[in-house]
């Protein structure tokens, strides 16, 4: 692991944009420096009236309240002070959903008494995505709850990644030039690529050839790794995806179930592309397995021209 003043690949963590012509796309759950948090958790407040007690409530939530889905925001401030009163979040509503429930835990546990402390009736709500800037955790911060703010996890992301840009280059310019001589089909040019087990696969669209209007060329290419797949293989794991446009909903949804690492793309399809243009497949939670993907913006290397509503 590099330090990011080493790295010796230039990258543009603000505008997740690599050697000025990789741009990141992000997932579905990922947040944008511009956007306001889209999910919450509610939680309980308690309002601590004997000080000395702020080490017991704290010890009480850690020990006594299991599963608790606040634990997983590590950005969380639990305490807070606000007009001179403590305040403390144990849990969420989804760990512990009553008050009598919570109240009934507090007394048998804390041995603190209706003098000692207020559980509020106002929730709190707090974000539960990390702030992506230290400004925007400012501001959530002073809007929803405190939060501390850790550096954009995102940035270790980039940062981690392997660009061999010679090869990336090579295989975008080699789709590009390919995408060019395709007549009378829908010019889509894919290529999968195994480093580790130097595999490399060539797939066009062929639903114009074969009659299948399923035979895309992402789909033929993870065929083509399958029908060479050793008998210990998983897919296309470990493969890299190098494609002129940018995949429908059935092709991203095929290269999540393939745990392909990384897509790389030229042209968005606005209407039927599944990565930026729409869903965002590549990154949703929910589903079983996650790739990143990047969209080359540069000015070297082009696609052929597609329908935006067409199917690629």
């Amino acid at each position: 692991m590099v330090k990011k003043i080493h790295n010796p690949v230039k990258i543009d963590y603000v505008n997740c944009l690599v050697e000025d012509c990789l741009q990141q796309i992000k997932g579905a759950d990922s947040m944008t420096t511009s956007a306001q948090p889209h999910e919450f958790l509610s939680c309980w407040v308690i309002e601590i009236k004997n000080k000395a007690l702020v080490q017991k409530f704290v010890r009480f939530a850690k020990e006594n309240i299991p599963s608790n889905e606040l634990d997983g925001l590590q950005n969380v401030k639990k305490i807070k002070v606000e007009n001179g009163a403590l305040k403390f979040i144990p849990c969420s509503t989804d760990t512990i959903q009553t008050k009598e429930k919570l109240q009934e835990l507090i007394a048998e546990h804390t041995k603190a008494d209706a003098n000692d402390y207020l559980l509020l009736d106002q929730l709190a709500l707090i974000p539960k995505t990390s702030p992506p800037t230290k400004e925007i955790a400012l501001e959530w911060g002073k809007s929803y709850w405190p939060l501390t703010w850790r550096g954009n996890p995102n940035d270790q992301v980039l940062n981690d990644m392997e660009y061999d840009m010679v090869k990336i280059n090579k295989y975008l310019k080699e789709i590009s030039e390919l995408s060019a001589t395709c007549k009378n089909t829908v010019p889509s040019v894919t290529i999968f690529s195994n480093s580790r087990q130097n595999k490399l696969y060539v797939a066009y669209d062929e639903r114009d050839t074969t009659g299948n209007p399923l035979d895309h060329s992402v789909m033929c290419g993870i065929k083509q790794v399958a029908e060479n797949l050793p008998k210990d293989g998983y897919l296309c794991l470990d493969y890299e995806v190098f494609t002129t446009h940018e995949p429908c909903a059935m092709c991203c949804m095929a290269l999540v179930h393939s745990r392909i690492s990384r897509l790389f793309y030229i042209q968005d399809v606005k209407h039927t592309g599944s990565l930026k243009s729409n869903y965002h497949m590549h990154g949703i939670k929910s589903l079983n397995s996650k790739y990143h993907v990047f969209q080359y913006v540069g000015d070297k290397y082009h696609a052929a021209a597609v329908e935006q509503s067409a199917f690629v």
